[in-house]
């Protein structure tokens, strides 16, 4: 087993990129480009590209006022429920009590009935 040692990467002779090159690019630097605005833009803005802003922009306004009603129809549903689940909880507890004391009346009267039958 001696004759078959294994090698290292490097004695493989499997690295055959520049170890002084970066494999990555370097962020700093194209953070700088990105932040940097194309020059071919054309800061001109023609009368039918606001034309074509402003509708959008007053669909957007209608959007947002249909959203705004559906979400106060959401609120007062949701208020109408919640005043019914509190009358609901409310009936259980009143029915749980009246069971509870009807439990105990009717062990009353078992006892009683069968003291009577014992007399």
């Amino acid at each position: 087993m001696s004759g078959s040692k294994k090698h290292k990467r490097g004695d493989r002779g499997s690295t055959e990129e520049d170890p002084n090159i970066c494999k990555r690019v370097n962020m700093a630097a194209t953070e700088d480009t990105m932040d940097q605005e194309p020059a071919t833009e054309d800061p001109t803005i023609t009368a039918a590209e606001i034309t074509a802003t402003e509708a959008s922009l007053e669909e957007l306004k209608e959007m947002l006022v249909d959203i705004q009603i559906n979400i106060a129809n959401i609120f007062r549903e949701n208020k109408s429920i919640r005043n019914e689940l509190a009358e609901l909880t409310t009936t259980v507890r009143e029915q749980r009590h009246e069971i509870a004391h009807l439990k105990t009346s009717l062990t009353k009267v078992t006892k009683q009935c069968s003291d009577n039958e014992h007399e």
